[in-house]
């Protein structure tokens, strides 16, 4: 489509790549769009596949050796084009582990963090405890869709008996007096603040904390969060702090893909500006 640069943009994914056409030839990438052949220069990675495009393909079968065809072609095109943020570094950013190993290099604040296959080895951590997902945070059962969020519990609950077969990350509890979601991209970066007070302990359960959110500059937090981003070798990055009661702020969680037009403005416009001049070129 015609881009407010004037110049066109191609988005394909593994679905979209059986209705294309494309072509790759000594490392050089070419789509056709509107009639006529197009080489892209720049690209960004914000998903292989749609959401459920590999629900119900079974491991060994046909469907799933053409899509692990189409991720190779996807994954594959990191050396023909100039990426906002190649897959193989998305691929390291999205572990939480490497985001805290990185972010405590740099001498930010990160809950103190354990990961155990019994509950009775998470030493070091007071009680409760905040848990999430180390892995996918969703999963789909008999067509319905599930999300496993952070949730605060006693090191002794009888639902950690799971650990062996679904690691999950221990952390401290850090008394929230606001939420920080830090948006980075390039050399840029915005922050948008969320009171704590009567939230759950992970606000995206609250359907209307996702409209409450407010245009709040934190110089010194952005700082931190551009410098995380450079140090994970990610182009953009969408960042969750927490500030606690004492005024000193926590990374607990990053996402090299995340969303941001839910976001107020100026925030939302100035990050999708920001990616689409990067993408042509302009900067």
């Amino acid at each position: 489509m015609d881009s407010m640069f004037g110049m066109s943009a191609a988005c394909i994914d593994s679905e979209s790549l059986g209705r294309q056409r494309w072509r790759l030839v000594n490392s050089t990438y070419e789509v056709e769009t509107e009639g006529r052949w197009q080489r892209p220069h720049r690209g960004w990675f914000r998903r292989l596949a749609p959401p459920g495009d590999n629900e119900g393909t079974r491991l060994g079968s046909r469907e799933s050796a053409e899509l692990s065809a189409r991720l190779a072609l996807l994954t594959g095109l990191s050396a023909s084009l100039d990426w906002l943020t190649d897959y193989w570094n998305l691929a390291r950013a999205e572990n939480k582990l490497v985001q805290y190993e990185r972010a405590a290099q740099l001498g930010l604040s990160v809950p103190a963090t354990a990961l155990a296959s019994r509950p009775e080895d998470l030493v070091g951590l007071r009680t409760p405890a905040v848990f999430k997902p180390l892995g996918i945070g969703s999963f789909s059962r008999e067509g319905v869709a599930h999300a496993v969020h952070s949730r605060e519990v006693e090191l002794d609950d009888p639902v950690l008996s799971d650990l062996p077969s679904a690691p999950f990350i221990a952390q401290d509890l850090v008394d929230a007096e606001r939420h920080l979601r830090v948006v980075t991209c390039v050399d840029e970066s915005w922050t948008a603040s969320l009171e704590a007070d009567g939230l759950p302990l992970d606000w995206r359960t609250d359907r209307v904390a996702h409209e409450s959110w407010k245009h709040c500059p934190e110089p010194d937090v952005e700082r931190n969060a551009l410098a995380l981003a450079r140090e994970l070798h990610v182009g953009y990055s969408s960042q969750d702090w927490i500030v606690d009661r004492d005024g000193r702020a926590w990374f607990v969680d990053g996402n090299p893909a995340g969303q941001w037009l839910f976001l107020p403005e100026p925030i939302a416009s100035s990050v999708t500006k920001r990616l689409a001049t990067w993408l042509c070129g302009c900067q």
